[in-house]
């Protein structure tokens, strides 16, 4: 009975170790949570905005500048009384495309290069005649006359 006992005791830990050897060894996948940045220095031109969430669908409230200190001059000076509460961030781009009508006010494309701006509304204009194309840097409506 001694013997018997010592044989199953055998196979209870020979047992044992293999669950532990295969649980170590699970194919089981994690998921590993993943975040992309980018330099934008290196994507090509960059500008510092003063940017209002609050007034996010004018872009004329949201110039763009080549400094960071001329961004935060700015977004300082229009914070104060509360009048804004503007954040100073990095963007690649000096033009907006927004669709403007009494029923929107929406972003559709950005871009650096006005040539670039101008294809696209020359693209989309035969079935929008309300694109309207923002230059951040001045803070007004190009006058395209498309």
């Amino acid at each position: 009975m001694l013997k018997l006992k010592k044989i199953t005791m055998n196979k209870a830990i020979a047992i044992l170790s293999c669950v532990l050897l295969i649980g170590c060894n699970s194919t089981k996948q994690q998921r590993i949570q993943t975040t992309e940045s980018y330099d934008l220095r290196q994507i090509g031109q960059f500008y510092y905005q003063a940017y209002d969430h609050k007034w996010r669908t004018d872009p004329t409230i949201n110039p763009a500048f080549d400094t960071k200190k001329e961004a935060y001059e700015y977004a300082n000076m229009f914070n104060e009384n509360n009048a804004h509460l503007y954040i100073v961030r990095m963007i690649n781009y000096r033009y907006q495309i927004r669709i403007v009508n009494p029923n929107q006010n929406e972003l559709m494309y950005t871009t650096n290069d006005f040539n670039d701006a101008i294809d696209y509304i020359d693209t989309y204009s035969p079935a929008h005649d309300d694109l309207v194309l923002y230059d951040l840097k001045t803070g007004k409506i190009c006058e395209t006359n498309l």
